[in-house]
């Protein structure tokens, strides 16, 4: 009889070491997961490329402002030429 409830108890060991596994899984899992939550390397490059950004539309500003400026510079002399 003793026998029986050892063969009997082998399943619900193999059920309770699946779930055991499945636990450790899921831990991996969520532990993955909070890792990438708290990693910050994407978020610089997104600063440097939004920073990036800025300094371009900066320049395109300026540089269409000053490239007015020295149009009506060239043809007001360019009036003035005989």
């Amino acid at each position: 009889m003793a026998a029986q409830n050892r063969s009997a108890m082998r399943p619900a060991q193999r059920s309770v070491q699946h779930l055991h596994h499945w636990e450790r899984e899921m831990q991996k899992l969520l532990n993955l997961i909070a890792d990438l939550l708290h990693d910050d390397a994407g978020v610089t490059s997104i600063e440097y490329a939004l920073l990036g950004m800025l300094i371009a539309v900066a320049i395109v500003g300026s540089v269409s402002s000053v490239g007015d400026a020295v149009k009506t510079l060239y043809e007001s002399i360019a009036a003035k030429m005989p």
